[in-house]
């Protein structure tokens, strides 16, 4: 990274534009450099800045022990304008045993949601209560606090649009980090997973209720024995009347579908095999495989475990549950160099992810290091 790249980085910073990964390295420093040098008390409205830092901070990190020269050198460096990224090569090639462990905090409720006029807003504090009244009547309200966005009709025009075309479809989806709730103006509740999109219209109308899915999600489906309630991904279509059960369905992994109560029926889409349809059972999950569909008995609150706030891993294999973790604390894994063998184990989300890897290794032997933002093997 040159001199350049970094004051980018650092203008970015400012202005609310950095990636997660990126805000964590600026704060990363900005953190080692306010606590480990003396002059740090010094800066105008130190306790202040401190204290904005803190509360902005995508990463906690643990201290290293540079010398206290070598701190002094960052204050040096810092006030000359000398890159940061040459005294993190400095310090990273001549003291390797002294880098910074970095401990990146778990995601949380975030979300960005996309009306059919192409409007967006994000779903956070700054757009509380009521955020759009559409022409149809829906009004659309979001709790940042409890990370929940939902549409419904007014009571005088409920019912109104029930056999007309429906709108063109709204759009919610969650970054790496990120997860979100909505709920559907038939009252059916969205669970969303991490980098998971979902496009559904903003009131269903005609004969039935569909939505598209990139991603995962836990559904609540509100009955109708009238009007079916129809998933579709890439691969498959899986059609409800009112039931509970989870759609993964990540680009580049195999799409799982498990039933936590009621019944469904996956419908292979005809660019693939034509005419293969599974019935699901509670407690099954159907695994899409280059040949059809295959069902294996679970238990499903361990598939659904994501969405009451913990990963569960049941002889689960290493590289499934990296791209679990990668999701949620936001950084990348190569599943090429990960060894083909399975884990098991449990822990909240809400752990950072040093304690999910520390987790791992205790109850496994298995050694997962974060290094350049990607999580590693250590044979």
């Amino acid at each position: 990274m040159n001199d350049q790249e970094i004051l980018d980085l650092f203008r970015k910073y400012r202005e609310g534009s950095c990636t997660p990964a990126e805000s964590a390295w600026v704060e990363s420093w900005i953190l080692d450099y306010i606590e480990n040098t003396p002059e740090a008390g010094m800066i105008p409205a130190y306790e202040a800045t401190k204290k904005e830092i803190w509360n902005r901070l995508g990463i906690k990190r643990q201290k290293s022990n540079y010398t206290p020269i070598l701190q002094y050198a960052a204050a040096i460096l810092l006030a000359i304008g000398i890159s940061w990224g040459s005294y993190y090569l400095f310090i990273h090639k001549t003291t390797p045993q002294n880098q910074i462990v970095i401990d990146i905090k778990p995601g949380g409720n975030s979300a960005v949601l996309t009306l059919a006029d192409g409007k967006t807003i994000r779903l956070d504090s700054a757009s509380n209560g009521t955020v759009a009244t559409l022409p149809s009547g829906v009004l659309i309200t979001n709790s940042a606090s409890n990370g929940v966005v939902s549409y419904q009709e007014h009571s005088e025009t409920e019912g109104v649009y029930r056999n007309t075309k429906s709108e063109r479809f709204n759009k919610i989806n969650t970054p790496a980090g990120g997860q979100y709730q909505l709920i559907l103006p038939d009252g059916t509740r969205v669970f969303l997973n991490a980098l998971s999109y979902l496009e559904f219209p903003s009131r269903f109308a005609g004969s039935e209720r569909k939505v598209n899915l990139v991603g995962e999600a836990y559904f609540e489906v509100t009955k109708d024995p009238k009007r079916p309630f129809i998933v579709s991904t890439r691969e498959q279509q899986l059609t409800v009347l009112g039931t509970h059960f989870n759609v993964s369905a990540y680009p580049g992994e195999i799409q799982k579908t498990t039933l936590a109560e009621g019944s469904v029926e996956l419908l292979l889409h005809p660019s693939t095999i034509t005419g293969i349809r599974q019935l699901l059972k509670p407690n099954q999950q159907a695994l899409l495989l280059s040949s059809g569909f295959q069902v294996k008995e679970i238990d499903a609150s361990e598939a659904t475990a994501w969405k009451d706030g913990n990963f569960v891993f049941t002889q689960l294999s290493l590289r499934e549950a990296l791209l679990q973790i990668s999701r949620w604390y936001v950084v990348e894994v190569n599943i090429a160099d990960i060894p083909d063998t399975s884990i098991s184990g449990q822990f909240p989300r809400t752990f950072t992810l040093q304690q999910v890897l520390q987790g791992i290794q205790k109850g496994t032997g298995i050694k997962i290091q974060l290094k350049d933002g990607e999580l590693k093997y250590l044979r």
